[in-house]
């Protein structure tokens, strides 16, 4: 019986940020330009030790066997969004915009078995088992508009939409050096896969001023996820006998998930605006709903498409402010999401039926703080903070089928203690 050998996961990220916004003002309206640009580096290893044995081929005779994937990607994105907002004091209120996104990304994903080459008696002195290379582009573009209208001094309504148009054009290849049999170069076929999507979202909202003190409102809006490629080399039929990392055609392409969201709510201020409580119910109805799987083939991680789900709830919130030393606030959420049909084979394979819980859904959230302020004499100021939050179970698959697992819930605690004076 061989020993598995977990390895060290280091990783190592680099993330750059640049932002830049410009308004003009044009009288009857403001114009709003917003950049953004990211370049995203990460060096990182992953442990593959009890994945490959369980895959069964030939290393679970090793003496000590141990695996590890060392991945490296690089990620650039930039967004352009421009914005222009009414200005004008009467009844009518609109936006319009425009937006685009566009991403790059190249990542290479390389599996190492140390000792296996010479265990197997192979010559490949780098252990070098599996690499893969992977290139997407997401081009994302959008245009939207609202325009708000008051029908009293306390009654509004907006109607607004976006129409949005996205293409994936993903590059994948893959090579198995240690079939190979001896050291060779390594030979990536990089297959593309091309999707594209397009649609309109609408959004409607309402709400009236009871008071001073409390408002009401209701909003009804669509949503959508961009779907895509995964980043997996497609299987070649027949398979190749032996070992295969690869997609099914079922697995390869993600379709975009939908969303009908229905939310009523209250916002309200009391005692010249110390007290704060805000309260709202929502049903989400969700369509092609985008969850966590693994391949059949190598059990890579995936996306793919469960069917219809429902995410429905509410969250309650408040602050209050108690005297000059004393505030105190805190929220609740609580979330009931599940399948409402079923699933065959979301679940890695395994069958998933309405009703399922989702995978890592907490049913009950909160958060709650104390604030506590004091002045020492005429120069220092002095702080204390308590902060919890508290997230309750979750399971890591789809109604736990195919082995998931439950994991409890916790809370995090945290307190400061903070003393200035001037600067």
């Amino acid at each position: 019986m061989s020993l598995v050998f977990a390895m060290v996961e280091p990783n190592d990220r680099e993330n750059n940020l640049l932002s830049a916004e410009i308004t003009w003002d044009f009288g009857f309206a403001t114009l709003t330009s917003a950049t953004g640009y990211s370049e995203y580096d990460e060096l990182g290893q992953r442990d593959q030790s009890d994945l490959l044995i369980n895959f069964e081929y030939g290393y679970e005779s090793f003496p000590a066997f141990a695996a590890f994937t060392r991945e490296q990607v690089e990620e650039r994105r930039i967004n352009q969004e421009l914005r222009l907002v009414s200005s004008n004091d009467g009844p009518f209120g609109w936006i319009v915009g425009g937006f685009y996104n566009d991403f790059e990304s190249d990542a290479t994903s390389e599996e190492f078995t140390p000792g296996i080459p010479e265990f197997f008696g192979i010559d490949r002195p780098d252990n070098l088992e599996y690499i893969q290379r992977t290139l997407q582009n997401l081009e994302e573009k959008a245009v939207f508009g609202e325009v708000g209208y008051e029908l009293t001094d306390a009654w509004q309504v907006t109607v607004g939409g976006r129409y949005y148009d996205y293409s994936v054009d993903d590059s994948v290849g893959f090579d198995l050096p240690l079939l190979s049999g001896e050291l060779t170069a390594i030979t990536l076929d990089l297959g593309q896969n091309v999707v594209s999507d397009n649609g309109f979202l609408y959004k409607v909202n309402t709400s009236y001023q009871v008071n001073d003190d409390v408002l009401l409102y209701g909003t009804v809006s669509e949503g959508y996820r961009i779907g895509g490629v995964n980043a997996v080399p497609a299987c070649q039929t027949p398979l190749l006998p032996g070992q295969n990392v690869c997609a099914l055609p079922d697995e390869e392409l993600i379709k975009p998930d939908t969303t009908l969201n229905k939310e009523i709510g209250i916002k309200s201020t009391f005692d010249d605006g110390r007290v704060v409580l805000n309260a709202s119910l929502y049903h989400i109805n969700w369509d092609d709903i985008q969850v966590q799987s693994d391949t059949e083939n190598g059990g890579v991680p995936i996306t793919v498409n469960g069917g219809k789900a429902v995410s429905k709830g509410f969250e309650v919130s408040g602050r209050a402010i108690i005297n000059d030393n004393f505030a105190v606030s805190g929220t609740w959420a609580y979330v009931d999401a599940k399948l409402t049909q079923d699933a065959p084979g979301l679940v890695d394979g395994e069958d998933a039926f309405d009703g399922d819980r989702l995978a890592g859904t907490p049913k009950h959230s909160a958060s709650a703080s104390l604030d506590y302020y004091q002045t020492i004499g005429n120069d220092f100021e002095l702080n204390f903070n308590y902060g919890m939050t508290y997230i309750s179970s979750v399971y890591t698959k789809t109604g736990l089928r195919n082995n998931g697992h439950e994991l409890a819930g916790f809370a995090v605690h945290n307190a400061s203690l903070t003393l200035a004076k001037d600067q």
